[in-house]
């Protein structure tokens, strides 16, 4: 199959790999400013706290609201909070 690849075609698919490549960085850190204690798996985001205190709930709650925000302003399709 690649010997039938020319050149210009790689050139475009590493432009590609490398636009994605960004755009994963820029979500990533875009979602670690929105919640302090957050995993991240491609396209999965789990927020996660102990809550010891009516404050802890509070600032979950916080954390939830703000990435829901961050997706409807960045036109995220298919935000489900669990």
């Amino acid at each position: 199959m690649l010997e039938n690849t020319s050149t210009e075609n790689l050139s475009i698919n590493q432009d590609i790999l490398q636009v994605w490549k960004t755009q994963v960085r820029v979500y990533a850190d875009g979602i670690r400013k929105l919640a302090d204690t957050c995993l991240l798996f491609a396209d999965d985001v789990k927020v996660y706290l102990v809550a010891r205190s009516d404050a802890d709930k509070v600032n979950l709650q916080s954390a939830l609201d703000r990435i829901s925000d961050w997706s409807v302003k960045w036109q995220m399709r298919d935000a489900n909070f669990c």
